[in-house]
């Protein structure tokens, strides 16, 4: 077998392989205000599952319930609308009450630009453990996650490993 075609079935093989693990994908539909000082917990209900191979989203209760016991890799988007004081957070917690990872860092203060805070977090997951994504913002006042072209914070879970 040649390079090219080696390359190309490894490329088939690792396809198929996280094609069918579970993973799902969860969308805020709305801006949601943001208390200053306050983490608060994203609202999904009435969002969007953008994609569910394994009936993890409970957009009712703004998170996602793993089926299936595994190493998955969590994944949150919060966009914050402009404001130039303070800083916002973007967190995950598992079972709503311990927390997992955060992304935290200072406002963007130019040109009415939006501060994006991502978390990324691998972890092992156990059937019915469920994640939640949360924002905190201390701009002095209110301050919303809003949507930039069209998209919302998101939740997400992919499966890596059994």
């Amino acid at each position: 077998m040649d390079g090219d075609n080696a390359m190309q079935s490894l490329a088939e093989a690792v396809d198929a392989a996280f094609t069918n693990r579970p993973r799902a994908k969860i969308v805020a539909a709305a801006n949601q205000t943001l208390n200053n000082d306050t983490i608060t917990t994203v609202t999904f209900a009435g969002g969007v599952v953008a994609y569910d191979t394994n009936a993890m989203a409970d957009l009712a209760n703004n998170r996602l319930v793993i089926k299936t016991a595994g190493l998955y890799v969590l994944h949150a988007r919060f966009p914050f609308s402009f404001n130039a004081s303070g800083a916002r957070g973007g967190l995950l917690w598992l079972n709503g009450a311990t927390y997992l990872a955060e992304d935290y860092r200072i406002a963007i203060a130019v040109n009415y630009a939006t501060t994006f805070n991502v978390v990324t977090e691998p972890i092992a997951l156990a059937v019915n453990d469920y994640v939640n994504a949360r924002a905190l913002q201390v701009a002095g006042g209110t301050l919303p996650l809003t949507t930039v072209n069209g998209r919302y914070a998101h939740l997400a879970a992919y499966m890596v490993s059994y």
